[in-house]
């Protein structure tokens, strides 16, 4: 846990919430999520998909590119199957395959 908090809450972008889940199994269960806050100054769903776009590929993180996270965060997603996918996630993994082809 203390893990997830060092990672998600460094600069405050990132607000803890407990919220009700179903697993796959039909249980519900408690679940930690992290939630932009967009009201933030770092928030960046606002913005155009260029400018997404540029700031991903120069992210740099402690745990590395940027890119190569949305990139698998999106993949993680289409593997558990769900049936929530972030529409700028799709967007910035196409706009790297469009711009490294």
């Amino acid at each position: 846990m203390l893990y997830l908090r060092r990672a998600k809450l460094v600069t405050a972008v990132y607000v803890e919430r407990r919220v009700r889940v179903r697993l796959p199994d039909g249980t519900e269960t408690e679940a930690l999520t992290y939630v932009a806050d967009r009201k933030h100054r770092q928030y960046a769903g606002h913005l155009d998909r260029e400018r997404l776009l540029t700031l991903v590929r120069q992210g740099l993180g402690r745990s590395g590119p940027n890119a190569e996270y949305v990139l698998n965060t999106e993949a993680h997603l289409r593997e558990l199957a769900s049936s929530t996918r972030p529409s700028n996630g799709w967007r910035l993994s196409c706009g790297r395959d469009e711009r490294d082809r």
